[in-house]
């Protein structure tokens, strides 16, 4: 029998995907009271072999992360092509996906293409040092959503704002 997906693993971060960052996370503060945010943006210009369904990914997505356990992080996609652009053109705002730690990502892959589960999108050296990983899984048909699994990077370095 193949190994569980999440053995041992905890859930650390909901994602939701928007078309409008600023304002999901004015929503979020003033109703949930859980920023401030942090705001970057990650994309084809500095994730190492940035992919999607197995082809180069172009996109570029401001994401908004709060201090929050579960962290809550929040995608606005920007251009070009990305999960999270797929993701809001189907579905429309919301969860975009839960993710969990892992001590290898490249591990945590083989475990979920060996139960059948498949990559939707990858990349590596996301990080200001590049470190840092992250696969989001197709989990959609088991939970609902995608599972991001990620390695973190030391340090994403100093946001573009905060607010």
């Amino acid at each position: 029998m193949s190994a569980s997906l999440l053995d041992g693993l905890a859930i650390v971060q909901v994602a939701l995907v928007t078309d409008d960052l600023e304002r999901c996370a004015a929503d979020q503060s003033r109703l949930l009271g859980n920023g401030p945010w942090r705001v970057y943006e990650l994309g084809a210009h500095n994730i190492r072999d940035y992919s999607l369904h197995g082809e180069p990914a172009t996109g570029s997505t401001l994401l908004a992360l709060n201090h929050s356990s579960p962290q809550i992080e929040i995608l606005q996609p920007l251009g070009g092509s990305s999960t999270h652009r797929e993701t809001l053109d189907s579905h429309g705002e919301g969860i975009h996906h839960v993710a969990a730690l892992v001590p290898s990502v490249d591990a945590a892959v083989a475990v979920a293409a060996d139960n059948g589960v498949e990559v939707v999108s990858a990349g590596w050296g996301f990080g200001e040092d590049g470190s840092g990983s992250f696969a989001y899984l197709d989990t959609r048909s088991v939970i609902g959503t995608l599972l991001e699994v990620f390695e973190p990077p030391t340090t994403l370095g100093d946001p573009l704002r905060v607010i």
